[in-house]
């Protein structure tokens, strides 16, 4: 996360960053920027949801001071885990001209998509192919 201000004033002031009223220290974590332009910039490396909340600027010179607050939010990221079946397809015989109905189902996050392949095509829905998914992994298809 990169907050950023820009401060003018004479002379020069110091700027000060807060969070729910703490001083934040420079750390591995949190770095304080300032380049010729008199941009300040806050900056949160790897951003946890406890570093949301108030986040104060404060400009301050011996003729005074001046801020601002904002809020911030930071939203846990979703895990992600690799698709895995957890119902397989089964060897399954008919007689010529009789439909077959095959079911898979896989999780993983985020929930993983399914593709069906017959001798190394893909198989799309068509008058003879009949493809199903749910949203949440499971599917068929019916030929």
């Amino acid at each position: 996360v990169r907050l950023t201000c820009r401060v003018n004033g004479r002379p020069d002031p110091e700027i000060f960053w807060y969070k729910g009223g703490k001083l934040i220290t420079q750390d591995n974590r949190h770095k304080v920027i300032v380049n010729e332009q008199g941009y300040h910039a806050l900056l949160i490396c790897s951003a946890l949801p406890e570093d949301g909340g108030e986040v104060a600027c404060i400009a301050r010179n011996r003729s005074g001071e001046a801020s601002f607050t904002c809020q911030l939010s930071v939203v846990a990221r979703e895990a992600r885990v690799p698709p895995s079946f957890t119902e397989r397809l089964t060897s399954t015989r008919v007689k010529d001209g009789q439909s077959v109905l095959l079911k898979v189902k896989a999780e993983g996050q985020p929930v993983p998509g399914l593709a069906w392949q017959k001798d190394g095509y893909t198989l799309r829905q068509t008058s003879g192919v009949r493809i199903l998914q749910d949203g949440a992994g499971a599917g068929s298809v019916e030929l």
